[in-house]
């Protein structure tokens, strides 16, 4: 009982083993491929709400809205401040995946060590 046991166990890892070492090229062309599509995806996405975040903080201080003292009303006042508190994050996100397509199509042996280690 205890040697069939054994056997089964051999030659599960051993077809795990076949099947490890013919599918890996497919499985490292398919991950680098899926982060460069991801990583491109990405900085366009944060790119285009970054253009939109500074386009509303520019329109917001160019064209305010005054109350009836002639001082700017709260909106106008926020609608300038908050798209500038986002638009850091969203170009340290855009220089982030940048450095990452930089890195699948300059290093990708080093990226995949990076990803699978």
């Amino acid at each position: 009982m205890d040697a069939e046991i054994k056997q089964k166990i051999l030659e599960y890892l051993q077809k795990t083993e076949t099947f490890c070492l013919e599918q890996c090229p497919d499985i490292v062309q398919q991950a680098l491929r899926y982060h460069f599509v991801s990583n491109l995806i990405s900085i366009i996405t944060c790119s285009v709400i970054l253009f939109g975040l500074l386009l509303a903080a520019y329109m917001f201080y160019f064209n305010p809205v005054y109350d009836e003292y002639g001082h700017r009303t709260i909106i106008s006042v926020m609608g300038c401040i908050v798209p500038l508190i986002f638009c850091p994050m969203l170009f340290i996100a855009v220089c982030h995946y940048s450095d990452n397509l930089i890195e699948i199509c300059l290093a990708p042996k080093y990226f995949l060590l990076r990803l699978f280690v």
